[in-house]
């Protein structure tokens, strides 16, 4: 790959395009500049856990849910041999609450936290174009910006370059007593012009599968993985960045630990931050308050005795649905420091947009059997989220994601949109986007160079809704073959018919 250019004009054939409507939860190609570097503590993938749950609280929010609490495999959780999985229905994931409440959750708090979820999720959802439909813009990455096939224009066949992922950064709270109160996910357009924020409970179970060092895990006995609050306290804001960006199955490079006397340096310049409580919590009545700059880090880690974590989670929800306004109003002197890196670029971007504010879909147990609460994330919702608010993700650890090459091979330039959303909700990473060496390919194809690479391809031909797995003839099959790239997807006329099923 030769070629190393700067001109942010030459741009894929299919940038600016409208999206597809091909399939409601389709978006278009969306990439923005990589953040800056920061700790990023890989996890390895292990064997998953068994169909039944060996611990007393899982079985016991399995027998809640009516079904065995079975641990899904996250669709970008492949190995070598997995077996290839049923191709899901667009319209399998529904955007209702279905699970029944946990014992001592009232009913009305049940019913915001839905109307919030529901809420956010439908804001991803209408404002897909505004996170997705930007378009592959010019290309950087850790290659200085080189294009794979230089002397192609956009809309020329062959034309290749590389996708810059979404940003993301956490805001990891500590509270008074050093424990965990929460992390926030800040995921960013990549015109840096709004984005999404995920709220993710302390009492948050890591994944099920992920390899737990004995040392941080608090319920050993329990067979259970610990939660974000167990690995907190083992391994700081570090380890517990490393254990979301696990459970969300996307890399994480930046994040910012929070005490109360950072809230209140960020949250001074606009405060006070005025919103609606439902219910008394801490030193505040039920009804209108406004937080001063000193209250909110007491505000947001604040909890009722007995109250599940959720609630908590809605508040502070709340809070970031308030502050993000009074950032946009403010203009420059809305934040401290610096406005084009760190907090500053996220938290300003999210305020200039239409930021969708969504607490991680799941329900709380209520610590049956003198166990601690936690927090069980609804895995398929979860994987709708995170393909909205995260629409080219990178993967946090090795073969978390699958490595994609997207390419073109038809005359319609919504089609490369439309695939990437199902490709990243099936479990990718599209590293390269661009087109095909002919706009007249009839079948799509997910071809493969490396021989443990077919079981990777048949996953992801199995995500798009179905397509013929071949082995890349161009391909040796060493060890060298393009070790940035697990699979080349090359679309057809028949993409669109794979696409809308």
């Amino acid at each position: 790959m030769t070629g190393v250019v700067d001109n942010e004009d030459r741009l894929p054939r299919h940038i600016a395009r409208a999206a597809s409507d091909l399939d409601p939860n389709s978006d278009g190609l969306s990439v923005a500049g990589a953040g800056n570097d920061g700790d990023d503590v890989m996890a390895p993938v292990a064997r998953r856990r068994p169909p039944w749950p060996a611990s007393r609280r899982a079985r016991a929010v399995a027998r809640r849910r009516g079904r065995p609490l079975a641990s899904r495999a996250a669709p970008g959780a492949v190995g070598t041999t997995p077996a290839a999985p049923a191709a899901p229905d667009s319209t399998a994931t529904p955007l209702v609450e279905t699970t029944p409440p946990s014992r001592g959750r009232p009913p009305e708090g049940l019913r915001r936290r839905r109307r919030l979820v529901l809420a956010g999720m439908a804001a991803l959802f209408g404002g897909g174009v505004a996170l997705t439909v930007v378009g592959v813009n010019v290309v950087r990455n850790s290659t200085a910006g080189r294009y794979v096939e230089p002397t192609a224009g956009p809309d020329d066949p062959g034309y290749q370059a590389y996708v810059v992922p979404t940003p993301t950064m956490a805001v990891v709270q500590q509270g008074a007593d050093g424990e965990l109160a929460g992390v926030a996910v800040l995921a960013i357009e990549s015109s840096d012009d709004g984005g999404a924020v995920i709220l993710v409970p302390a009492s948050t179970l890591t994944r099920a599968d992920r390899p737990v060092d004995t040392a941080t895990d608090t319920a050993e006995e329990s067979g259970e993985p610990p939660t974000m609050a167990d690995v907190y306290r083992q391994g700081g804001a570090a380890g517990v960045v490393a254990a979301v960006a696990d459970r969300l199955a996307v890399a994480i490079p930046e994040h910012l630990e929070v005490d109360d006397a950072r809230w209140a340096s960020l949250v001074g310049p606009v405060a006070p931050v005025e919103l609606q409580l439902t219910k008394a919590v801490g030193t505040w009545r039920a009804g209108e308050v406004a937080l001063a700059a000193e209250d909110v880090g007491p505000f947001l880690r604040s909890r009722v005795a007995s109250e599940p974590e959720a609630e908590r989670i809605d508040r502070q929800a709340d809070f970031w649905t308030a502050w993000l306004p009074l950032v946009r109003d403010a203009g420059v002197d809305a934040l401290p420091g610096e406005v084009d890196v760190g907090i500053g670029r996220f938290v300003r971007s999210l305020a200039d947009g239409s930021p969708s504010i969504v607490p991680l879909p799941g329900e709380s147990t209520d610590g049956d059997d003198g166990v601690s609460e936690a927090f069980v994330p609804h895995d398929e919702r979860l994987v709708e989220l995170v393909a909205r608010a995260v629409p080219y993700p990178v993967t946090p650890s090795a073969d978390r994601r699958v490595r994609v090459r997207l390419l073109n091979g038809t005359a319609d330039p919504d089609l490369t949109g439309a695939a990437a959303s199902r490709l990243v909700r099936a479990g990718a990473e599209i590293t390269i986007a661009g087109n095909a060496p002919t706009f007249d390919e009839t079948e799509t194809l997910m071809l493969y160079g490396r021989a443990d690479g077919r079981a990777k391809a048949v996953w992801l031909a199995a995500g798009l809704g179905g397509a013929q797995v071949e082995r890349d003839p161009t391909a040796s099959g060493g060890a060298t073959d393009d070790d940035e790239i697990d699979v080349t997807v090359i679309l057809g006329a028949d993409a669109r018919d794979l696409i809308g099923r």
